[in-house]
Parts: C-alpha cells; sequence; structure tokens
C-alpha cells in the first residue's frame, strides 16, 4: 500500500500545477467556453504578433526580470560571504528561519482548496457524477 505513496504524493503536489496550466493555455488558443470560445485558434497568436511595440515590450520584460534577479543575488551573495559566521549572521539565521514554512503553508492552503467540497475537484465532477447543481459550503 505504501509503495503508491510517492506517486500519489506527486499527483497531489503536480495536479493544481497541471490545471493552473491548462487553465493558463487553453484560453490562449481560443478555448474559452465563459466567452463564447469552443474551439481551438491561432488567431490570437496572429492578433498579438500584430503588435506594433511586443518586440521592444518583451526585451523590456526579459531584461528588467533578469537585471533585477542578477542584482538582488549579487547582494545576498555579498552579504553572506561578509557576514558569514558572525553574530549579526546568526541572528538574521534565526529571525527569516519562520519564513521558510510560507511555502509549505501556501502548498497546504493550495490542496486544500483543491480537495475541499467546494473545491477544484468537486466543481469538475459536478453535477454529472456528483449529483450537486452547487458545490456544499461546509465540510459536512
Amino acid at each position: 500500500m505504501l509503495r503508491f505513496a510517492p506517486a500519489l504524493a506527486v499527483l497531489v503536489l503536480l495536479g493544481p500545477v497541471v490545471f493552473g496550466l491548462l487553465a493558463t493555455v487553453l484560453p490562449a488558443f481560443g478555448y474559452l467556453p465563459a466567452l463564447g470560445g469552443f474551439e481551438l485558434t491561432f488567431a490570437h497568436f496572429a492578433t498579438l504578433l500584430e503588435f506594433l511595440g511586443l518586440r521592444r515590450s518583451v526585451l523590456l520584460s526579459l531584461v528588467t526580470g533578469l537585471g533585477t534577479t542578477a542584482i538582488a543575488f549579487c547582494i545576498v551573495v555579498l552579504f553572506v560571504s561578509g557576514w558569514y559566521c558572525t553574530r549579526v549572521f546568526s541572528r538574521v539565521q534565526h529571525i527569516i528561519s519562520p519564513l521558510l514554512s510560507v511555502l509549505h503553508a501556501a502548498a497546504a492552503f493550495g490542496r486544500a482548496f483543491l480537495i475541499a467540497p467546494s473545491g477544484f475537484i468537486m466543481r469538475m465532477i459536478s453535477p454529472e457524477l456528483s449529483g450537486l447543481a452547487a458545490p456544499r459550503t461546509g465540510l459536512f
């Protein structure tokens, strides 16, 4: 029974990522039933490529994103190399260590919203498989 636990954990953690990617990619190709798009098309990309400032916008986004990442990385490397093994560095480590739990809490909330009675999985199977016209609002 436990041999399936790693695969199940990967599925539970990758589920929200896969559904998020699908919810991003499908509308990009024209499939968005809420707005009347029921067929896949490349027409949106043709409209995007006709935009005059596209190249400059993409270049500005890349330079800004990569530049700020590089600057932040350099600042962190300089800080760590200058203050490593000092009392200040030890104190900073203790102050920021609770921030590590934030990522784990975010993953837990994501899974909770995925499997909740009004979560994404229930919305996918209702009302066809569950018979519920609207998701339940309580836990029981």
